[in-house]
């Protein structure tokens, strides 16, 4: 029961429904029980479906009729949900086909009030053309306040910290120009402003609450884009500050690559450029544990500016991690 506890995760006990989009349960026989969060390839084996996920639960009486924050994670697809019968929410498009579902990426809080004990939750989901289809994680159910600040909190910290990389970045680019034109200042803070965009379109998706709406696909190319292109920069920061240490056909070859998957995520669908950088993302980890070993050595030969630039890299990517 939802209560002192402040905090209740819906997570357990579903009842799922394939292929079917349930307001309310009624006679429907849903015999596959499920735990949040689950991907639908985990219980249909396919990715592109669709269907209903069904849950009862008990509201104390003493709690009939407060307010409480329910939170819902972002989908791989689209998501509706109905409290007994009564529509809550809808993120994205919920359909049977690809030409009826519209995909969203979407975290929401939504306050709820239940007039009455028993309470039937039932959540539509579906999902084509996507890399992947289901929940990305649980479902929250609790005191407003509570959740709320959480919510936004969080919000508030990707916030922060992309906006201080953003400044290093400018203060790189400044310092790169006063500089007349240091290469390895530029490519550093090109680099820096790649990350804090970056962090705009990607988890928990803050690009929700800029004041103009931008369309999941395009939110999406942005991401993978910037991504790319960042870490593009990174090979070729890398590349001009230990020029006698790297390989150029690793750099050329890396930045070749790179700069194709930048290209393809403008002009491809999602589905497309995704399972593309996935099926490269290893390459990006073995130049970076490549880098790494590059600029130990650097260190251990105690080349000029190795240290602090080092630094400033790492600040970077934890950064990019936060």
């Amino acid at each position: 029961a939802v209560n002192g506890l402040i905090m209740k995760s819906l997570n357990s006990v579903w009842q799922f429904c394939n292929q079917q989009l349930l307001i309310l349960s009624g006679d429907q026989n849903c015999s596959k029980l499920v735990d949040l969060p689950i991907e639908f390839e985990a219980i249909t084996g396919g990715i592109s479906t669709y269907g209903t996920f069904i849950k009862q639960i008990t509201i104390p009486q003493q709690y009939v009729g407060d307010v409480f924050a329910l939170e819902l994670p972002y989908v791989y697809g689209a998501l509706k949900i109905y409290a007994n019968g009564q529509l809550l929410t809808e993120i994205g498009q919920v359909g049977t086909n690809e030409q009826t579902h519209e995909t969203d990426l979407k975290p929401a809080l939504l306050p709820v009030t239940f007039d009455q004990q028993q309470v039937e939750l039932a959540i539509q989901l579906s999902s084509f053309n996507h890399i992947r289809g289901g929940f990305s994680g649980g479902i929250q159910l609790g005191e407003w306040h509570e959740l709320s600040d959480q919510y936004h909190l969080e919000r508030l910290i990707v916030s922060f910290v992309s906006s201080i990389v953003l400044v290093v970045g400018f203060l790189a680019l400044v310092i790169g120009v006063l500089g007349k034109g240091e290469k390895v200042l530029l490519t550093f803070g090109l680099f820096s402003i790649g990350v804090a965009v970056r962090a705009v379109f990607s988890v928990p998706f803050v690009y929700h609450d800029l004041p103009f709406d931008i369309s999941y696909v395009w939110a999406t190319k942005w991401e993978y884009f910037s991504t790319n292109v960042v870490f593009l920069l990174y090979v070729w920061f890398i590349y001009l500050l230990f020029k006698a240490l790297v390989s150029k056909i690793i750099i050329y070859g890396s930045v070749a690559i790179l700069g194709t998957l930048a290209l393809l995520s403008l002009l491809t669908e999602p589905v497309i450029f995704q399972t593309l950088f996935f099926h490269t993302s290893y390459l990006m980890m073995a130049f970076v544990i490549y880098s790494v070993v590059i600029i130990i050595v650097a260190l251990k030969r105690k080349i000029e500016m190795a240290k602090p630039l080092f630094l400033g890299v790492l600040f970077v990517f934890t950064g990019l991690i936060f």
